[in-house]
């Protein structure tokens, strides 16, 4: 099954020569001008010249291109217009904050569409950041490095890393999430992923983290032990379309206002075995889909915690877990693919689950 996708915006280009505060001739002009302050610039422009990267440094802070390296080099305090004109441009190899960088409150689609391999933020200072939704929305940065960044004011971060469809790694170990309340789609599309630290990221104050992990087809592994999901609601298609992932350990989980698995594995087509022993699903009120073409599933670990009460609107939990056997030994029959069988399997209730040892 897929969901609607969010769409990429499509970003303004704004002029290169009017955000450095310069007169650059492009193309047709002489080269020798195209660094120059504005009072000793040529007149003399193109219609290309919206579409180059601006070059030259700006003493107030901002974004500064380097034409030889590719180098964007940010410093003091840097705006989203700072970094617009550099948006779908191939020539930006790599963005680099200067110590004393200061990023803006609302860092929404910060850099949206920055097409370089690598952008360094351990440099940057966040502390005053409260929003980071889709901050990297559609870069195709390989590496991304926040290193240590104070995000002790950040209150979401959904979408942070959505689409960026070429990010192979990530460390957010050192990322502070005491004040953040949602992770919506954080790194949905992040087909390259291979690799998350989340150690250390607790969000204790999190809520929703729909679509956390949708399409992050190449993850094999995930620790999440460290995650407070005391305040955990809203789980739906979490993991869906996690096609490598093998095993998930959650049992660490201590859940109190969980109300919707809704698709959360679904079509986690590699994943053997997952462990919810810590899951309370006392205010559950559907587990549709929860399962859905999980095809090497063998056991789901619960314990006497997990007590379905209202599965009025959950339709087909296990479809397509051929593999699927309770701890009683009930193998998964297509006949009986309802909630009734989301219990753990005895000799008097057949079921599809496991009870924690």
């Amino acid at each position: 099954m897929k969901k609607n996708k969010l769409f990429r915006n499509t970003a303004i280009i704004l002029s290169a020569m009017l955000l450095c505060g310069t007169l650059t001739a492009c193309g047709g002009g002489d080269d020798s001008t195209a660094d120059a302050p504005a009072s000793q610039g040529s007149n003399q422009g193109s219609s290309e010249s919206s579409e180059k990267p601006a070059s030259g440094k700006k003493s107030d802070g901002g974004a500064s291109f380097d034409e030889g390296t590719g180098v964007l080099t940010l410093s003091g305090a840097v705006t989203k217009e700072d970094l617009s004109p550099y948006e779908n441009k191939d020539e930006v190899t790599a963005v680099i904050a200067q110590e004393g960088t200061v990023l803006p409150e609302d860092c929404t689609k910060l850099f949206e569409d920055i097409y370089a391999p690598s952008i360094d933020l351990t440099k940057a200072d966040a502390s005053a950041v409260t929003n980071m939704s889709y901050m990297f929305w559609g870069s195709e940065a390989k590496q991304i490095l926040l290193g240590s960044m104070d995000t002790s004011h950040v209150t979401t971060m959904v979408g942070m890393f959505n689409n960026c469809r070429k990010l192979e790694t990530l460390d957010l170990s050192g990322l502070k999430t005491d004040s953040v309340e949602e992770l919506t789609y954080m790194f949905a599309d992040c087909w390259e992923l291979k690799s998350i630290n989340l150690n250390g990221f607790a969000c204790p104050k999190v809520t929703k983290l729909s679509g956390m992990f949708d399409e992050c087809g190449k993850l094999e592994t995930l620790d999440l032990s460290g995650m407070d999901a005391t305040n955990f609601a809203d789980l739906s298609m979490m993991f869906e379309n996690c096609a490598s992932l093998k095993e998930l350990d959650l049992s660490g989980w201590h859940t109190e206002h969980l109300f919707t698995f809704y698709s959360m594995f679904s079509y986690c087509v590699s994943l053997e075995k997952v462990n919810l022993s810590g899951f309370n699903t006392e205010k559950v009120y559907t587990i549709d889909k929860m399962f859905d073409h999980c095809e090497s599933l063998k056991e789901i670990i619960v314990s006497d915690q997990w007590k379905l009460y209202d599965m009025s609107k959950t339709y087909e939990p296990f479809t397509g877990c051929v593999n699927l056997v309770g701890g009683n030994g009930t193998k998964y029959d297509e006949a009986n693919n309802s909630a009734e069988y989301a219990r753990i399997d005895t000799p008097d209730t057949p079921g599809y689950l496991t009870a924690a040892g």
